[in-house]
């Protein structure tokens, strides 16, 4: 969903700026329903993906973030899976194509 899109994004716009340096620190993301401190299923490790548990309607809720726990795989082609959350985002340069 865009949700998940947007909680990506967001992990690199809330960089950690070092103290004189200008420079900003790695981030990773915030835990969150599917990948946080008390689970963390296999879709949420890098190149992994899992499906969603319920039906989700992508129009009706785009800030929702599904439970997504359920036939966890590596991550199909065009699309890449980042740590720490579980579900597969299209890559930019395919889209693009």
């Amino acid at each position: 969903t865009s949700g998940e899109i947007e909680a990506y994004a967001r992990s690199f716009a809330a960089g950690d700026k070092s103290a004189g340096s200008g420079r900003t620190k790695a981030n990773f993301l915030k835990p969150n329903k599917n990948c946080n401190l008390s689970s963390w299923v296999n879709g949420c490790e890098p190149g992994w993906g899992c499906k969603a548990n319920d039906k989700v309607d992508v129009n009706s809720n785009k800030k929702e973030i599904p439970v997504r726990s359920a036939d966890c795989k590596p991550c199909c082609e065009g699309f890449f899976c980042p740590r720490g959350i579980t579900c597969m985002i299209p890559w930019p340069a395919r889209a693009l194509a």
